[in-house]
């Protein structure tokens, strides 16, 4: 029976709603309700054990495939394989890539390691070679890089077709060593940009305390240059006479006579002989 307002004897209009919003839940509906949250529980639950069970298996994830990249003169890939020293279950995703790193480094001529994971069984390994501009004497012969790392010693198999640089022998500290390697280094490199670099390239450089003696491929010249004066720098005085030689040789070498021997160290001046 429809319910009427006691007061007026009409029917109850906010009742009339009430039974209008009222809609049955059928078994469909509270199936999909109920269901579809535990479907989505039941398969995220398979979908870790399965990864879990093919992680750990023998053909998931297993790394059996190593790919090196800049492996060129003086590292092999197989040595950086032997590196890694892979174990024969050794899985992609649980690789120590850090220590696998650390082990490269390991190599004299690797000077960055990069490695990475490429799904679902390779490794990438992108290594960087050292790359020396110079030999250093120093107690013994090493491999100098353009950062002033000693990062080799020279073997007997190990070309000796770099310039020489020979640092004294009574050197105080090895700060002041190697404060005096960067100078060098820095003063190859300046040298290496002129004309007469170009044409007679360096031998060897034989460092003093209170000189530098610089001895060229071609000719066979020996060359005086100031360095160490502690009245001036000596950095700024190397390149004012790198400059003038670069600007005068060729007057100079035109005299005739087979020279030998230029000194530097005059100002204004070079001092030019014949030996």
């Amino acid at each position: 029976f429809p319910s009427h307002d006691t007061n007026t004897g009409k029917p109850n209009r906010i009742n009339r709603e009430r039974r209008r919003q009222y809609v049955p839940v059928s078994f469909v509906d509270r199936l999909i309700r109920v269901g579809l949250p535990v479907f989505g529980i039941m398969t995220l639950v398979l979908m870790g054990v399965f990864s879990w069970s093919l992680i750990h298996s023998e053909k998931g994830f297993l790394i059996t495939r190593v790919e090196v990249f800049g492996a060129d003169r003086h590292v092999t890939s197989d040595h950086v394989i032997r590196l890694l020293e892979l174990k024969p279950d050794e899985t992609l995703l649980f690789a120590n890539l850090e220590r696998m790193s650390s082990r490269v480094l390991l190599h004299p001529w690797v000077k960055h390691v990069r490695i990475e994971r490429e799904l679902p069984q390779t490794l990438v390994v992108t290594i960087v070679e050292e790359e020396p501009i110079a030999i250093v004497s120093i107690t013994d012969y090493f491999y100098v890089n353009r950062d002033g790392v000693l990062f080799k010693k020279i073997e007997s198999s190990d070309s000796m077709d770099f310039p020489m640089i020979v640092l004294p022998k009574n050197i105080a500290t090895n700060e002041k060593a190697s404060t005096m390697l960067d100078e060098m280094i820095d003063f190859l490199s300046k040298y290496e940009q002129t004309r007469f670099a170009r044409e007679f390239g360096v031998s060897e450089v034989f460092v003093r305390d209170l000189g530098l003696s610089l001895f060229t491929k071609r000719g066979q010249l020996q060359i005086e240059f100031s360095y160490g004066n502690q009245s001036r720098s000596s950095l700024g005085e190397l390149e004012d006479e790198l400059l003038k030689l670069d600007l005068y040789y060729p007057q100079v070498m035109q005299g005739g006579a087979k020279l030998k021997y230029l000194d530097l160290r005059v100002r204004g001046r070079i001092v030019a002989s014949a030996m």
